[in-house]
């Protein structure tokens, strides 16, 4: 099952399209609906989208894996999730990333500081 736009505003997602229509950006931090793993993965359908909101969201490290399929995504926020370091490698495969925040996640302080060299042209903000 994929969520349509329409869907997605029920649940309080806030969505920018651009001009064309798609979608561009999906922030769900204020979402009235459990966001897990299989609500990510029914947002495969949106192509298109460049920025995300997952903050504060009960996704795991299975819901990253997921967000590999999205090329166009630039801007990740996963603020306040369980993640942690088992989800890197699939974070080192998004490199078209330009902003990360992983701030109060379980990813180590270490973890972090392996992979920003990795990850030169991201963003990475982490704080605890």
């Amino acid at each position: 099952m994929q969520l349509t736009s329409e869907q997605l505003k029920r649940h309080g997602a806030s969505i920018r399209r651009f001009k064309n229509a798609r979608i561009h950006t999906i922030d769900l931090s204020q979402a009235n609906c459990v966001v897990d793993d299989s609500f990510v993965q029914q947002l495969q359908s949106h192509t298109t989208l460049v920025e995300l909101d997952l903050s504060d969201s009960d996704i795991t490290n299975q819901a990253i894996e997921h967000l590999t399929l999205f090329a166009k995504l630039t801007s990740l926020n996963l603020k306040n999730t369980t993640i942690n370091d088992d989800c890197v490698d699939a974070l080192l495969e998004m490199q078209q990333l330009k902003l990360l925040i992983l701030c109060n996640t379980e990813i180590a302080a270490t973890t972090i500081e392996e992979i920003r060299p990795r990850m030169i042209n991201t963003r990475i903000v982490y704080l605890q």
